[in-house]
């Protein structure tokens, strides 16, 4: 389903929504599975925080179920815009009644941001709220739900030149992103300058 309104409340304004829900019965799927004949390796996130995980390898269900429902939803006033996204997915292996190990955790992004100086600038605030994903056949996979904060920026100098600002988990979230073996990267900023040579 997808929505498309113009001119809702000024001329200029501009609402974007679509929502997708979807079942798939799949042959061969491909997934991750542990190799449970072979020995454990420990790894370990921290001083005394350490857990033992089998190796794993791409292998294929013969039948596999995906289901789940996508929305993302965006309002733009020009001068400033608010956009939300979300997803809730579910996969399970038909012979076995186990959960897919490549199912991704539920998520809402929630986004936020402003234009000023006749567009030029474009800065915002991103806020991604995760949960827990234990939806697993093997525990050492599972992950706590976490929230995280981006801040991002954008300023048009001239027609051939634009400076980009990104800050990456501002209040320095300690955090692991499921299927990952160690924690996402912390406080983070990068500048960048995009130029275009020549004239088109």
């Amino acid at each position: 389903v997808n929505l498309r309104f113009d001119g809702i409340f000024n001329p200029n304004d501009a609402f974007r929504a679509k929502l997708v829900g979807f079942r798939n019965e799949v042959d061969d799927y491909i997934d991750m599975e542990d190799v449970t004949d072979a020995d454990p390796v420990p790894i370990c996130f921290g001083p005394n925080v350490c857990i033992e995980y089998y190796p794993q390898q791409y292998q294929n269900i013969a039948n596999a179920t995906i289901e789940g429902i996508e929305f993302e939803a965006m309002y733009d006033a020009r001068s400033w815009f608010i956009g939300i996204g979300a997803h809730r997915i579910r996969g399970e292996n038909d012979d076995t009644g186990q959960p897919l190990e490549t199912i991704p955790a539920d998520q809402i992004t929630l986004t936020v941001g402003m234009r000023a100086f006749n567009e030029k600038l474009v800065a915002g605030a991103r806020t991604r709220f995760v949960a827990a994903q234990d939806r697993v056949s093997t525990a050492s996979l599972a992950t706590s739900g976490y929230t995280v904060v981006d801040l991002f920026g954008e300023y048009q100098l001239n027609d051939n030149a634009t400076i980009n600002v990104n800050i990456d988990n501002l209040f320095d979230k300690e955090y692991r992103q499921y299927l990952d073996l160690e924690n996402s990267p912390g406080f983070s900023a990068r500048v960048g300058l995009t130029m275009r040579l020549g004239v088109q």
